[in-house]
């Protein structure tokens, strides 16, 4: 028969040992992400020279000097260097790239590379839409090295029941990725981590936050395919094990969980 089980305890602790030993281990000495997007800073500002102009901006640091890449209209796919963004269909606002060098900056578009939206209508080009969620109407990409971070942006005009200021265009941000060697991560704040009293600043580009589960032990097990960074290793190991068990899900976007990968965090930059 069935072994009885008490609350709280493993549906198998064996099951727990096994996926703990399968889990995927990445050794690394430096966890932070060199090139950040700051989330809060798009801005959407009214141009000058129209009513149809508008001026888009967002901020970032980098710690290392940059490409920037804009695209516009696009569908993502995923290669060897990271992510590549490709026109949706022809007519759209044209691409471009700037250089810039290590520290706080922003990119921001205006004079010819203002929102025109007489030339490329709102709701063909600048909203995101359920029905073709493949589509991104805006995307920043940022590369370093073998680090790409990158944001998907949206605009959308709020419901006419409010007043009319409101019925002007904002930027909504969609999603924040990270690549590192390949590897692609999305970047998301989850269950109120900023609000558990810490005196510096929530930093999600970093390994160490705490686990989404026990929120107590530092955070550094991500669940495959996902790539959800959110647990540490003994409830990514526990999750495994439901996962195969009771068909447990990733606590973040529910999908299933195929695997860990767990980042063994080196104390001293230069440990291997």
């Amino acid at each position: 028969g069935l072994a009885q089980r008490g609350p709280g305890r493993l549906p198998d602790a064996a099951a727990a040992v096994r996926a703990s030993a399968t889990a995927e281990h990445l050794r690394t000495g430096q966890v932070k992400i060199p090139l950040v997007w700051d989330k809060a800073s798009p801005c959407l500002q009214r141009g000058a020279g129209g009513k149809h102009l508008w001026h888009l901006s967002a901020g970032f640091t980098a710690e290392a000097p940059c490409e920037l890449t804009a695209h516009f209209h696009c569908k993502a796919r995923s290669d060897a260097a990271g992510l590549v963004y490709t026109p949706a269909g022809q007519g759209g606002p044209p691409s471009f790239s700037q250089s810039f060098p290590a520290g706080k900056h922003s990119v921001v578009l205006e004079g010819e590379r203002a929102i025109d939206l007489q030339r490329w209508p709102l709701e063909v080009f600048w909203r995101y839409k359920q029905k073709s969620a493949d589509v991104f109407p805006i995307v920043f990409s940022l590369r370093a090295g073998d680090v790409q971070s990158v944001i998907h942006l949206t605009l959308e005009v709020p419901s006419r029941s409010g007043a009319k200021a409101a019925q002007e265009p904002r930027c909504t941000l969609l999603q924040q990725k990270v690549v590192v060697g390949g590897t692609e991560y999305a970047l998301q704040e989850v269950y109120g981590l900023a609000e558990l009293g810490r005196d510096d600043a929530h930093d999600e580009t970093a390994v160490g936050e705490p686990c989404v589960i026990c929120l107590s032990e530092p955070r550094n097990t991500a669940i495959k395919p996902c790539r959800h960074l959110c647990v540490c290793e003994e409830c990514g190991a526990q999750l495994q094990a439901g996962a195969a068990l009771r068909s447990d899900r990733c606590p973040i976007c529910r999908g299933p969980i195929e695997g860990m990968q767990v980042f063994d965090v080196g104390r001293q930059r230069g440990e291997a």
